[in-house]
Protein backbone atom coordinates (compact mmCIF):
# COMPACT_ATOMS: atom_id res chain seq x y z
CA UNK A 1 0.00 0.00 0.00
CA UNK A 2 1.62 3.44 -0.85
CA UNK A 3 2.57 5.53 2.17
CA UNK A 4 0.55 8.64 1.58
CA UNK A 5 -2.62 5.62 1.86
CA UNK A 6 -1.90 3.88 5.07
CA UNK A 7 -3.80 5.97 7.31
CA UNK A 8 -6.87 5.85 4.94
CA UNK A 9 -10.15 4.57 6.67
CA UNK A 10 -13.18 3.85 4.12
CA UNK A 11 -16.50 3.47 5.82
CA UNK A 12 -19.31 2.28 3.16
CA UNK A 13 -22.83 2.51 4.07
CA UNK A 14 -26.11 2.09 2.05
CA UNK A 15 -28.21 4.04 3.66
CA UNK A 16 -27.52 7.66 4.14
CA UNK A 17 -28.23 7.43 7.88
CA UNK A 18 -25.44 4.77 8.23
CA UNK A 19 -23.56 7.17 6.49
CA UNK A 20 -23.75 10.73 8.83
CA UNK A 21 -23.72 8.45 11.77
CA UNK A 22 -20.51 7.04 10.98
CA UNK A 23 -19.25 10.11 9.78
CA UNK A 24 -20.28 11.70 13.34
CA UNK A 25 -18.66 9.20 14.63
CA UNK A 26 -14.94 9.78 12.99
CA UNK A 27 -15.09 13.18 13.32
CA UNK A 28 -15.60 12.82 17.05
CA UNK A 29 -12.66 10.29 17.45
CA UNK A 30 -10.64 13.44 16.83
CA UNK A 31 -7.84 11.60 14.91
CA UNK A 32 -8.66 12.56 11.70
CA UNK A 33 -7.93 15.92 9.97
CA UNK A 34 -9.96 15.25 6.91
CA UNK A 35 -13.23 13.66 6.80
CA UNK A 36 -15.35 13.03 3.58
CA UNK A 37 -18.70 12.06 3.25
CA UNK A 38 -19.72 11.23 -0.50
CA UNK A 39 -23.61 11.11 -0.65
CA UNK A 40 -23.70 11.63 -4.74
CA UNK A 41 -25.15 8.73 -4.95
CA UNK A 42 -28.06 9.24 -2.51
CA UNK A 43 -31.64 9.87 -3.48
CA UNK A 44 -31.85 13.48 -3.06
CA UNK A 45 -34.95 13.14 -1.45
CA UNK A 46 -33.42 11.42 1.47
CA UNK A 47 -30.54 13.93 1.60
CA UNK A 48 -33.86 16.36 1.69
CA UNK A 49 -34.79 14.82 4.89
CA UNK A 50 -31.81 15.39 6.89
CA UNK A 51 -32.59 18.18 9.66
CA UNK A 52 -30.64 21.07 9.72
CA UNK A 53 -29.55 20.75 13.27
CA UNK A 54 -27.53 17.37 12.00
CA UNK A 55 -25.52 19.19 9.91
CA UNK A 56 -25.03 21.74 12.65
CA UNK A 57 -24.33 19.52 15.09
CA UNK A 58 -21.52 17.75 12.77
CA UNK A 59 -19.95 21.73 12.24
CA UNK A 60 -19.73 22.22 15.69
CA UNK A 61 -18.12 18.65 16.33
CA UNK A 62 -15.77 19.62 13.62
CA UNK A 63 -14.66 23.14 14.59
CA UNK A 64 -14.12 20.98 18.32
CA UNK A 65 -11.98 18.69 16.60
CA UNK A 66 -10.01 20.96 14.76
CA UNK A 67 -10.72 19.07 11.55
CA UNK A 68 -12.58 19.29 8.52
CA UNK A 69 -15.78 17.73 6.82
CA UNK A 70 -15.83 17.39 2.60
CA UNK A 71 -19.21 16.82 1.71
CA UNK A 72 -19.72 15.53 -1.65
CA UNK A 73 -23.21 15.99 -3.26
CA UNK A 74 -24.90 16.69 -6.26
CA UNK A 75 -26.91 19.58 -4.85
CA UNK A 76 -26.75 22.08 -1.84
CA UNK A 77 -28.41 19.90 0.44
CA UNK A 78 -26.19 21.11 3.61
CA UNK A 79 -27.40 24.34 5.05
CA UNK A 80 -24.31 25.39 7.75
CA UNK A 81 -21.19 25.10 5.64
CA UNK A 82 -18.40 27.71 5.73
CA UNK A 83 -17.19 27.05 2.11
CA UNK A 84 -18.96 25.67 -0.66
CA UNK A 85 -17.11 24.98 -3.94
CA UNK A 86 -18.41 24.01 -7.29
CA UNK A 87 -16.53 21.71 -9.60
CA UNK A 88 -17.41 22.26 -13.03
CA UNK A 89 -16.05 20.36 -16.00
CA UNK A 90 -15.70 16.48 -16.62
CA UNK A 91 -13.05 13.81 -14.36
CA UNK A 92 -12.58 10.67 -15.79
CA UNK A 93 -11.57 7.81 -13.44
CA UNK A 94 -7.55 6.89 -13.41
CA UNK A 95 -4.42 8.86 -13.38
CA UNK A 96 -5.08 12.33 -14.73
CA UNK A 97 -2.33 14.02 -14.64
CA UNK A 98 -2.55 17.34 -12.55
CA UNK A 99 -1.76 19.80 -14.85
CA UNK A 100 -4.67 18.09 -17.36
CA UNK A 101 -7.21 18.53 -14.35
CA UNK A 102 -6.24 21.99 -14.34
CA UNK A 103 -7.58 22.80 -17.31
CA UNK A 104 -10.35 20.53 -17.39
CA UNK A 105 -12.35 21.50 -14.10
CA UNK A 106 -13.06 24.81 -13.12
CA UNK A 107 -13.45 25.73 -8.98
CA UNK A 108 -15.91 28.14 -7.86
CA UNK A 109 -16.45 28.75 -4.38
CA UNK A 110 -20.02 29.70 -4.32
CA UNK A 111 -19.97 30.55 -0.80
CA UNK A 112 -18.11 31.48 1.92
CA UNK A 113 -19.26 32.07 5.35
CA UNK A 114 -17.30 35.17 6.70
CA UNK A 115 -14.18 33.84 9.47
CA UNK A 116 -10.89 34.01 9.30
CA UNK A 117 -9.00 31.69 7.51
CA UNK A 118 -5.05 31.26 6.14
CA UNK A 119 -6.34 30.13 3.00
CA UNK A 120 -8.32 31.00 -0.46
CA UNK A 121 -9.50 28.43 -3.05
CA UNK A 122 -8.02 29.22 -6.74
CA UNK A 123 -8.78 27.71 -9.98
Amino acid sequence: MPDHLRHLVWVGCSKVADAIAATDILIRDCNYGVVTLDVREANPRELARIPSTTWHRMRLAVEDAQAALVVLTTSPVVPSVAWRLELMGKMTLGRTPLAALKTTIEVRCVRERERETNWRVSA
